[in-house]
């Protein structure tokens, strides 16, 4: 098989199945997320190492008089109700029995949970035997038909995985001496282009071909306390110029009034497509668009989101003009909330490369809220890239507001980012 054929098979691949790999991905990083910060991982943590006042030679009549109890209290506020199924909690300082009902015509209901220390039942919450996310994920949700769809694009993620390392393997050096021969995974002096994007606000038509993983944190201080955000941003280049991009976040707070708070922070999802590539013999650019759209998966109660689905559409430029790559990106983001305003935003920066590994840069970017125009906002960013070779990068930049620090603007903020792309 060539290289041509593969890749041609690659792509017809990935396109359709793309979609599918996105809901996984999304559902399978919120179900680590609930499995990691969820109650029940909590109180495992916390009782683990505790050892059970109850044992095996615990008198009958004592764990019966327990769940008599347990059981009278559900009935109380169930009478009559079917019980599915009961869990014992013995461990820990609020020892507890959840019954789970279900409703009298078949199905889940309810989930009591009895605290045997207080007597009381402490918590009713509804129950399903199979976390709907979890239903989601695993294509359940949608019937039949959804478990046999899952098996495809297991299959497809599988297919996509051995295609790929094989026509990278047809792209390796067949003439390579020396440990270049072993180690051709690390081609350590191939340097690839610097592009914009992180660690920069504006962001440009280019990016790398296959898969593109950046992994990092964003700082800021500005006037409502500091935050550290953690990030992880999957890119797929599903042809050569369409990309896929999710970005997950895990965010901690410090308001300037208040404790600190730490969870996970909202979803985006974008989607890249140049539309015009640049031409070096002319002073054609390369253009494209980006539209972008905010999941609201932060916890708003506890302020590390607001709760406000957005969208964003932004026109995308780019051309290098001798060592010198130069971007700009203007676009509009409507918010779809009556309580949040809508937002125009651009911004124009360069990035020069001194040498093949090291590339300075600096950028202008501003917003400006179309139902508040006197708390426009413009930013200043100093950006620097090192890019190891083809495969791994660093990317770093500081930024700072160049109005009043009263209007909230990043006083300053700061980005750090590993990349990978293969």
């Amino acid at each position: 098989m060539t290289p041509s054929f593969l890749r041609k098979w690659h792509r017809w691949i990935g396109f359709p199945a793309g979609v599918f790999l996105i809901l996984v991905s999304i559902t399978g990083v919120l179900l680590a997320f609930n499995e990691f910060f969820g109650e029940a991982e909590a109180q495992r943590e916390a009782t683990r190492d505790l050892v059970s006042p109850v044992t095996t030679s615990t008198a009958d009549g004592e764990l019966a008089n327990a769940l008599g109890k347990a059981r009278a209290a559900v009935a109380a506020q169930a009478p009559g109700a079917p019980m599915d199924k009961i869990e014992w909690q013995f461990k820990g300082d609020s020892p507890s029995i959840a019954i789970f009902t279900g409703k009298p015509g078949g199905g889940e209901d309810r989930k009591f949970v009895f605290n045997t220390k207080t007597g009381v039942i402490d918590k009713v919450e509804a129950y399903a035997d199979k976390p709907f996310l979890l239903r989601l994920h695993s294509g359940e949700a949608f019937g039949d038909g959804g478990l046999v769809m899952a098996m495809f694009w297991g299959l497809a993620l599988l297919l996509l995985s051995v295609s790929g390392l094989w026509i990278y393997w047809q792209m390796r050096r067949r003439n390579a001496t020396g440990l270049k021969k072993v180690f051709w995974l690390i081609p350590l002096f191939i340097v690839p282009q610097t592009r914009a994007d992180s660690p920069f606000y504006t962001d440009d038509p280019e990016f790398s071909p296959g898969w593109e993983i950046k992994a990092g944190f964003t700082s800021e201080h500005n006037i409502g306390g500091s935050n550290l955000t953690e990030v992880l941003d999957w890119n797929y280049a599903i042809v050569p110029n369409v990309r896929l991009n999710l970005t997950t976040y895990g965010k901690d707070i410090w308001p300037t009034s208040g404790g600190h708070e730490f969870g996970y922070g909202d979803t985006e999802f974008k989607l890249k497509w140049r539309f015009q590539d640049a031409d070096p013999k002319t002073a054609k650019p390369s253009l494209g668009i980006a539209p972008k759209i905010y999941f609201p998966t932060a916890d708003e109660d506890r302020g590390l989101g607001d709760g406000v689905w957005r969208f964003q559409l932004p026109l995308q430029f780019g051309k290098t003009i001798g060592k010198t790559y130069h971007f700009a990106e203007a676009g509009y983001q409507w918010a779809f909330d009556s309580a949040a305003t809508d937002m125009a935003y651009g911004g124009y920066g360069i990035l020069h490369n001194f040498t093949d590994h090291w590339a300075f840069g600096t950028e202008l970017f501003g917003w400006l809220p179309v139902d508040d125009t006197r708390s426009w906002q413009l930013l200043t960013t100093l950006g620097v890239v090192y890019t190891f070779n083809a495969h791994f990068a660093i990317k770093a930049s500081v930024s700072h507001t160049l109005r009043d620090v009263s209007y909230g603007g990043p006083n300053p903020s700061g980005v750090f980012y590993l990349v990978s792309n293969f």
